[in-house]
């Protein structure tokens, strides 16, 4: 039987002025070409909150928008999904 590893993870639920959800697109190495959409958040590190894990997560997002890397884990999109 295979052994899970379970981590303490946050995830932050973001809307803007017309109640649309903010997605980060992520892309998993299998099977190729799998992609995944989620809120912002990940794994809360030893010492770390959940809100100063949100509020890094969030930090990441926009410094990937203002830099032009909107790929990957770090990128975002935001659609109208309700």
């Amino acid at each position: 039987m295979a052994t899970v590893r379970l981590r303490h993870s946050v995830r932050a639920i973001v809307l803007d002025e017309e109640d649309r959800i903010l997605l980060c697109r992520h892309t998993a190495p299998e099977p190729p070409g799998t992609v995944v959409w989620a809120a912002p958040g990940g794994g809360v590190e030893r010492g770390e909150t959940p809100a100063d894990h949100d509020l890094k997560a969030l930090e990441q997002i926009a410094w990937a928008r203002r830099s032009g890397r909107s790929g990957g884990a770090q990128g975002s999109h935001s659609g109208a999904h309700r």
